[in-house]
């Protein structure tokens, strides 16, 4: 299974534990081995960013866009450095 890499957009799985969030699409934020911390995208914005999933729980999302990635990270991190 090839490594995902930071700022991929990614699908997170349907099928999980119930106590993880599950079924969004997100953006690659870290890696630990086959782990990921992953940001979760609703409604076109990152709303969170949520540790860890397991590689074989993420899907490479069809379409992706490095800019855009960066863009929306910047804007979520942006909200905790407002005065």
């Amino acid at each position: 299974m090839t490594k995902l890499k930071k700022f991929q957009f990614v699908q997170v799985s349907n099928i999980l534990p119930e106590n993880k969030t599950k079924g969004f699409l997100g953006i690659v934020e870290e890696r630990d081995k086959d782990d990921y911390s992953i940001y979760q995208i609703e409604d076109g914005k990152i709303i969170n960013s949520i540790s860890w999933y397991h590689r074989s729980s993420l899907t490479l999302a069809r379409v992706q866009d490095r800019n855009l990635a960066l863009k929306m990270i910047e804007e979520y991190e942006d909200k905790f450095n407002e005065d």
